[in-house]
């Protein structure tokens, strides 16, 4: 389930890419209709995720080797099989230490960041009682996300320490007799 958030998620990182090339966009295929605007933006959309993937998974072996992208591709999938298997076998409880990497980033990348880049780049345009209202909303993500991230964290501290410093019911390892 994963590895189909994240392939699926993985257009989000264009985002702001596509917000600032669109209307550049529009503006050199000259489109008026909305249904003509939605098919183009997808297809930009699209092609920015396409070329994106080619050039991140090629940048490394493939020109070197001079081998096809998709014998590549099928090499680089079962080498990243191979490493994530490799850890889940190696770390004992690896979900602990998973929901202690995301109550940080998390936290950060969904409300902490994004609340300090608004206001940065927005700040001169914060005038009147608008501008204060979203200052306001601004200070409150980002408080929600500080307590968000320390609550998470000491939740997932504590589970870890727990784990590994309390004999386990039932236990995972074998006993001595």
């Amino acid at each position: 389930m994963m590895s189909v958030g994240i392939f699926l998620t993985y257009p989000l990182v264009m985002y702001p890419a596509v917000e600032i090339l669109l209307p550049v966009i529009f503006k050199v295929f000259k489109t008026s209709s909305g249904k003509s605007e939605l098919v183009l933006e997808l297809g930009f959309r699209y092609m920015l995720v396409a070329i994106t993937c080619k050039y991140i998974l090629g940048l490394f072996v493939g020109p070197c080797l001079q081998i096809t992208n998709e014998i590549f591709l099928i090499i680089m999938f079962l080498i990243i099989l191979k490493i994530i298997v490799g850890l889940a076998a190696a770390i004992p409880k690896i979900d602990l230490f998973i929901s202690l990497i995301g109550a940080v980033s998390s936290s950060t990348l969904a409300l902490i960041a994004p609340s300090i880049i608004h206001t940065i780049v927005f700040w001169e345009d914060f005038e009147g009682i608008s501008g204060k209202l979203k200052i306001g909303r601004n200070i409150f993500l980002f408080v929600l996300g500080i307590v968000g991230m320390v609550a998470g964290t000491i939740t997932s501290v504590t589970d870890i320490v727990k784990y590994f410093t309390e004999p386990q019911e039932g236990g995972n390892f074998p006993t001595c007799p």
